[in-house]
C-alpha cells in the first residue's frame, strides 16, 4: 500500500515536466514566427518604397538642377522610408545613376543584435537587401516625338502617292 501511494504522487507530476520542456519550444516557436512575419512585411515595404523613390526621382523635372543630387535624394530618402518599419536597424542603403536608369539598393537588420548568433536565428538570413531601378521618362515629349514622325510619315507617304 506505501509503494502506490508514492506512485500516484510520482505521477502527478509529470504534466509539469512536460510543460517545462513543451512550453519553452511553443513560445520559441511563436517568436519566430512573429519575427517572420516582420521580415517579410519589411522585404515588401522596402522593395516598394524603393521603386517609389527611384520612379519618383526619374520623372523629376526642375530646369537647371542637376541629374542627381545626393543630398536631395537623401532627404526624398527619408520621408519615403520613414519609421513604418518592424525592428530594422541599421539602414544603409546608396542611390546611383546609370545613363538613364535610377538605381537605389540598400541593407537592412530585421533582428535585434542580441537574438544575431543564436542556432534558429541565424544572423545571415535576417539581413535584408533590396533593391529598386526605374528608367528616367519624358511621357510628353514621347508623345510629341510620336506625333510629329507620325506626321513627317504621312506627308511624305501622301508627297509619294500624289
Amino acid at each position: 500500500m506505501g509503494n502506490s501511494g508514492n506512485r500516484k504522487r510520482s505521477l502527478d507530476a509529470y504534466m509539469t515536466i512536460e510543460a517545462a520542456f513543451v512550453m519553452p519550444m511553443v513560445l520559441c516557436l511563436f517568436v519566430m514566427l512573429i519575427y517572420t512575419a516582420f521580415y517579410l512585411y519589411d522585404r515588401c515595404v522596402f522593395l516598394q518604397d524603393a521603386y517609389i523613390l527611384c520612379f519618383r526621382e526619374s520623372i523629376r523635372r526642375e530646369e537647371g538642377a542637376p541629374k542627381t543630387d545626393s543630398d536631395r535624394i537623401r532627404q526624398a530618402e527619408t520621408r519615403q522610408f520613414g519609421g513604418k518599419y518592424f525592428a530594422v536597424r541599421s539602414l544603409e542603403s546608396s542611390v546611383w545613376a546609370e545613363g538613364k536608369k535610377i538605381l537605389y539598393q540598400g541593407t537592412a537588420r530585421v533582428l535585434p543584435s542580441s537574438f544575431g548568433g543564436y542556432f534558429l536565428m541565424p544572423k545571415s538570413i535576417w539581413t535584408l537587401t533590396f533593391q529598386g531601378s526605374a528608367r528616367k521618362t519624358d511621357p510628353p515629349w514621347a508623345i510629341r516625338s510620336y506625333r510629329r514622325k507620325s506626321y513627317i510619315l504621312k506627308k511624305g507617304l501622301r508627297a509619294l502617292t500624289d
